[in-house]
């Protein structure tokens, strides 16, 4: 696209203005934009267009070097505190939601849709508000007893938080997701460590009651 919008300009005076490094995309979209007006009018158009798809291809790659970039801190186990300046996300929950969001516009963008256009629906049902609450609250009453490190124990910060903040579907689910990821990585830490997740049957009970949901 870029070789496209310099070919329109090769009859061009630049004067002292060289045409940016292809490379440089926010510099190529400005020049393209910029300097249209001395093309003709089909021209003229075809270098707004391009400069739209230079945008769009940009887009994309950012959103997948964010995930890869989201996904590499999870696995070196970056803190959220250690993210938020410079993800502006402050919540593990947030940074989980944020990898799912752009997983779902690298997906629709490979399939030409936009992200709303992908079905949801085999996501599993989310359980009655409740139950879930009284699933939570047991949870965070046998966290002491559990074994865990300061980067899981975020998540019962964020479970507590939700059970706080007013009732709402979205916040009965985030209390599933939360949970359930919270359970899959005490278990995760346990494999790894070789010692059991707890010893308190208590705890046992509520962690199997998170499998459930």
């Amino acid at each position: 696209m870029a070789d496209r919008i310099a070919a329109r300009h090769k009859d061009d005076d630049l004067g002292l203005e060289a045409f940016p490094d292809p490379e440089n995309i926010a510099a190529v979209v400005d020049f393209a934009l910029r300097r249209r007006t001395r093309l003709s009018r089909v021209d003229s158009q075809a270098n707004v267009l391009d400069a739209l798809l230079l945008v769009r291809c940009a887009r994309e790659q950012l959103d997948r070097l964010e995930k890869r970039a989201l996904l590499t801190a999870k696995a070196d186990r970056i803190k959220t505190r250690q993210l938020t300046p410079a993800t502006g996300i402050r919540t593990r929950q947030g940074i989980h939601d944020r990898i799912r969001a752009l997983t779902r516009k690298i997906g629709a963008a490979r399939l030409g849709v936009p992200p709303e256009a992908l079905d949801d629906s085999s996501s599993p049902a989310t359980p009655p508000e409740e139950h879930v609450r009284a699933v939570a609250e047991t949870l965070l009453r046998v966290w002491p007893e559990l074994e865990t490190d300061p980067d899981i124990d975020e998540w019962a910060e964020g479970i507590e938080l939700v059970l706080r903040s007013p009732h709402s579907p979205s916040a009965t689910a985030s209390l599933v997701t939360q949970m359930r990821i919270a359970v899959a990585e005490i278990e995760e830490l346990a494999a790894r460590t070789g010692h059991p997740s707890t010893a308190s049957v208590p705890a046992q009970e509520a962690m199997r009651a998170v499998r459930k949901l």
